[in-house]
């Protein structure tokens, strides 16, 4: 299963999806099947910007890995963040603002639900 990740901020989006890419490449498991994904080009661009993250999942709990290294990566941010997580045609969005450690918990589960319902399907 492919899931896509984009990233908004009120300050540099293609700085913190970077850093989102180097953290989550940081993680055991899933290192190797996280690249970074290309916006479309304009007629007139040399070449496009940096939009999302596209991170590879096997078997083994790699959806649990990446839905506690991404809440987790939220709760680092000092600014306001917007986190959109798309597979399989489905898609949710996940804001925080100075995420606390409780919260964290939460978005791990929301994002865990996400990603087993896309693999099973369920829509």
């Amino acid at each position: 299963m492919t899931v896509l990740i984009g990233v908004e901020t009120n300050s540099n989006d293609i700085d913190e999806l970077t850093g989102l890419a180097d953290w989550l490449r940081s993680e055991r498991g899933l290192g190797g099947s996280v690249e970074l994904v290309p916006g479309k080009v304009g007629e007139h661009a040399l070449g496009g910007a940096i939009d999302l993250l596209s991170v590879a999942l096997g078997s083994g709990g790699a959806g649990a890995v990446l839905a506690q290294s991404v809440s987790t990566w939220l709760q680092t941010r000092r600014s306001d963040v917007k986190i959109s997580i798309e597979s399989e045609g489905r898609k949710i969005e996940i804001q925080g603002s100075r995420v606390r450690s409780r919260e964290i918990d939460a978005a791990a589960s929301t994002i865990r639900d996400f990603l087993n319902g896309a693999s099973n399907g369920d829509g």
